[in-house]
């Protein structure tokens, strides 16, 4: 039986971990790199070519959406599967993204957007 191979790209590496356990407990996937930043993803992504990419929407360096526009452009028709899913709510284009990377990201962090306090008190 062929595994279904995947590269994992978070910037936090709980949500690395977990996923690559999930994903490891079940029969016909192969995690077959790990990635914390966008460059090393797209890296990673044309040395294994594989069959899933799932990526975090803003990580350091490029976001998932920038990487699914460059794995898209290149056009050799694999990951067959990109998710760039956000990990707060209402957050769904490029802009948005920008808007909720870690205000820490980037040379400074001074010239990024923050993300919106909604008085959560932590």
């Amino acid at each position: 039986m062929r595994c279904t191979s995947v590269v994992i790209a978070d910037r936090h590496p709980v949500v690395l971990q977990g996923l690559t356990s999930a994903l490891g407990t079940q029969n016909g996937f192969k995690v077959v790199a790990c990635r914390s930043d966008g460059p090393s993803c797209i890296e990673a992504i044309r040395r294994f070519v594989p069959d899933i990419a799932i990526l975090d929407i803003s990580m350091p360096g490029l976001t998932g959406l920038e990487i699914l526009t460059m794995v898209l452009a290149a056009g050799r028709g694999r990951p067959e599967a990109v998710a760039a899913a956000p990990l707060r709510s209402g957050c769904t284009s490029e802009a948005g993204a920008k808007e909720h990377r870690d205000p820490g990201e980037g040379a400074g962090g001074a010239d990024r957007p923050r993300a919106p306090d909604h008085g959560s008190g932590v």
